[in-house]
């Protein structure tokens, strides 16, 4: 018998440290991907 997988979908936004926290899970490299991506956007705001 195939094994069935389930899909969770969770919606808020990427400020929310749940959410963080979820995709530091899956993001390759890790936390340490999660900062440099958050530093090289900080650069962008006003």
């Amino acid at each position: 018998m195939p094994k069935k997988h389930k899909i969770n979908i969770l919606l808020a936004g990427i400020d929310n440290k749940n959410i963080q926290k979820e995709i530091i899970k899956i993001l390759e490299g890790g936390e340490n991907a999660f900062k440099e991506r958050k530093q090289k956007y900080m650069q962008w705001k006003y």
